[in-house]
Parts: structure tokens; sequence; C-alpha cells
């Protein structure tokens, strides 16, 4: 193999690794929003995700079929979603107390990097939903 091939070769690997581990990133809460192939995500306004500890965060409508659910909040971190919201003051304690949420209809989940807040009558459904679809993008 010639040395011209071996450098092309090294850089269709570079260009596929740089392409591949990018692929599908949710780095802000947008990427997420754009992620969610089987729900419609309308009216997104930005949130106060730096008080917890968040890259970014939205406030959005979301529909479903003929439903929407207003307040589904999505939040963005650097790594583990889960573990970054515990280790921050005003985060911590909406993980610590599920129940306390699940008491007044809100529903938290986390999907790697991802938070979702969702606040209404009790939408554990939806919140799923929304995560599952993360999944499958």
């Amino acid at each position: 193999m010639g040395a011209n091939m071996k450098l092309f070769v090294l850089y269709f690997i570079a260009v596929m690794l740089v392409v591949g581990c990018g692929a599908g990133a949710l780095n802000t809460a947008s990427d997420v929003t754009e992620a969610l192939d089987e729900h419609t995500v309308e009216e997104c306004s930005k949130n106060d995700f730096e008080m917890i500890g968040g890259d970014s965060g939205l406030t959005c409508r979301v529909r479903t079929g003929n439903q929407y659910f207003n307040f589904v909040e999505i939040y963005t971190f650097d790594g583990n979603a889960k573990e970054a919201c515990k280790s921050n003051e005003f985060c911590e304690p909406i993980v610590d107390a599920p129940m306390a949420l699940e008491s007044i209809g809100a529903s938290l989940r986390f999907h790697d990097n991802v938070m979702i807040l969702l606040h209404g009558d009790n939408h554990a459904d939806l919140v799923e939903s929304l995560i599952s679809d993360l999944q499958n993008g």
C-alpha cells in the first residue's frame, strides 16, 4: 500500500470516528427536542438550568396525539444527569424524594445526560414515552 493510500485510510478512519461519536449526541435541550420523533414539541422557552447545575434547559409544550402537556422541562448535563443533579443543592432534593414529586402530580426521569420533569396530573406515562422516544432515536 502506497503512502498516499495509507494517509487516505487514516483520514477516512478519523473522519468516521468524529462523525460516529458525534451522531445522535444530545448536547443541548434543543438537541433533545429535535430527537423526539414520536412527539410534537412546541413553544419552548429557556429555563433556569444554571440553578440546578445543567448545561441547558427548556420548558416546552408537548403534544402527543390530541393531548397537550404544558410545562415539560428538559435539561441536559455534562455527563450522567442523575449524578449531576444529585451533586447540586437545588436539584438533589427532587432526586432523593421522587414520592414527593409524584404526590403533586409531577414525574421525573433520566436518560444518560438528559433529565425530563413533567408537571401535571400524574402523567408518568408521558415521561416514559418521551424517554422511550429518546432511546429509540
